[in-house]
This record gives C-alpha cells, structure tokens and sequence, in this order.
C-alpha cells in the first residue's frame, strides 16, 4: 500500500507541475459537500465498502468521468471512513486536474491533519498554491 501511495503522490506532482505556472482557479465546483447517497454494499464491512468506491473511483478515473469518480472518493470519505488518506489523496489529485484548486487544497489540509509528517501532501498542497501563485503559502 506504501508503494502505491508513493507513486500515486510522484504521479500528483508531474502532473500539477505540468500545468502549475500558467493554471488558475476554476470557481465551479466550489460548493459545500452535501450529504451523499451511497448505497451500495451498505449493509457489509468497512473494508468492502472502501474496496469498491476506490475500485470504482479509479475505474471512473481510467474512462475520463472524473465527476463520478469524485463522487465515488467522496462516498467513501463521506459515508464510509473520513480518514482513509488514499481516498483524500485520489480526490485531491482530481480536484487539482479540474483546477478546483481550493478543494484540492481542503483535501491535502485533510490529509496533513490525519497524517502531519505525509510528505506527498506536503508537496502536493504546495504544488497547488504555486499554480494559485500564492508563493508564500507554497513555501510554508
């Protein structure tokens, strides 16, 4: 699982870096979160709910609906487990794609809080200011 964060995070940084000098904010999608309707496999374990919302996240990944698989990261985190990092750091890396700069930031704060010493979202938030170019907020 280690391994499959590192190269999720190195992953995250080439692609914000690609678009970080000249990105700016895209103010849709800046809304609150509401409550979700997640049904599936409701009635079963924790961990057979967050095998299929990041199973079906990554496949929505893979085909370009990036929304669903928003959607998909965001059940999870909202209806199954707030803490599971790999689901922040997936929705974050979406968020900074679509230039939803504010919630990609919101996600990695999250993740930091969970874990402070998680170096990926560390970088990556900064990685995410640099592309607002808020400089200052980068480098702290």
């Amino acid at each position: 699982m280690k391994k499959l964060t590192f190269i999720l995070t190195l992953l995250a940084v080439l692609a914000i870096g690609a678009f970080a000098v000249l990105a700016q904010d895209n103010p849709e999608g800046e809304e609150e979160e509401e409550l979700l309707d997640c049904p599936a496999f409701e009635d079963s374990a924790a961990d057979v709910r967050i095998g299929y919302y990041m199973g079906e996240g990554i496949a929505y990944e893979n085909t370009g609906q990036l929304a669903q698989a928003i959607y998909s990261y965001s059940c999870l985190i909202q209806q199954v487990d707030d803490s599971y990092i790999p689901a922040y750091i997936q929705r974050a890396l979406l968020h900074s794609s679509r230039r939803s700069f504010d919630l990609a930031i919101e996600d990695y704060t999250t993740i930091l809080e969970l874990d402070s010493q998680f170096v990926g979202a560390i970088n990556n938030r900064g990685l995410v200011h640099m592309a607002r170019q808020e400089f200052e907020e980068a480098l702290s």
